[in-house]
């Protein structure tokens, strides 16, 4: 169970205190914040990380869970938390790692893991959560928070509680790697849109989602009927797809 946490008012990045961390402990940890001042996405691209809302990050040597799985636990733990204080709103995931209520973001999983002769070592799962935060300029997708939907201000800390116990119901659970997949599947948005999406390498890709295979990868019908699988991308426009 991981159940450590400490907690900073203000960092660089809970994902970089993570992995300063793993040289000198071998225990699962979590690293949480209120700011960060150079919070980052996926391929490093910048995080938004104002004052007000959440920014946690896991130190994680899984060794009886997929590495796959995951980013699809801390998913599916932001998705579960939001249920159940939002029941009455649309909330979904945006493959493969974006919490959604009513289609605008309101979070962001991001994984990096560590290898040491093709040996997972430790894994740092970050979850960034806009919590106490009005429409921002900087970000540039429609977004949402949990002070505009409840017109309320939330304590922080006492949500990265909320999270975290429910984050270790499916971390140290029986539940096995094959039924989290389905579970995060069934919650995706995604399948049957036509999409435009930005892969690693910067390149834009167009097409219709068919399905999300075992993996957790999304495979994509192009224009010309041909199937490819991605493995990692960021989806930048959305469409039910007619």
């Amino acid at each position: 169970m991981v159940n450590n946490m400490l907690w900073f008012e203000k960092c660089d990045s809970t994902m970089d205190i993570c992995h300063r961390f793993s040289s000198i402990c071998d225990r699962e940890l979590i690293i949480g914040s209120s700011v960060q001042i150079e919070g980052r996405g996926t391929k490093n691209r910048g995080w938004v990380s104002p004052y007000g809302n959440l920014y946690l990050s896991y130190l994680l040597y899984p060794k009886h869970r997929k590495i796959h799985t995951i980013h699809m636990i801390g998913t599916l733990s932001v998705l579960k938390f939001l249920e159940q204080k939002f029941g009455d709103h649309n909330i979904s995931i945006k493959w493969p790692n974006d919490v959604m209520v009513d289609e605008k973001k309101i979070c962001g999983v991001l994984q990096e893991n560590v290898f040491k002769n093709s040996q997972l070592i430790y894994s740092v799962l970050g979850i960034g959560l806009n919590v106490n935060m009005q429409i921002n300029s900087e970000i540039d997708v429609p977004h949402n928070s949990v002070q505009l939907i409840t017109n309320k201000t939330e304590d922080i800390k006492n949500l990265a509680k909320d999270i975290t116990c429910i984050f270790n119901e499916y971390y140290m659970s029986g539940i096995s790697d094959v039924e989290i997949m389905n579970i995060w599947r069934n919650n995706i948005d995604t399948i049957g849109k036509k999409i435009k999406l930005i892969l690693l390498d910067e390149e834009f890709i167009s097409g219709k989602v068919k399905d999300i295979d075992l993996n957790g990868d999304l495979v994509l019908n192009l224009s010309n009927n041909k199937l490819i699988t991605i493995k990692a991308g960021m989806v930048k426009e959305m469409k039910i797809s007619k």
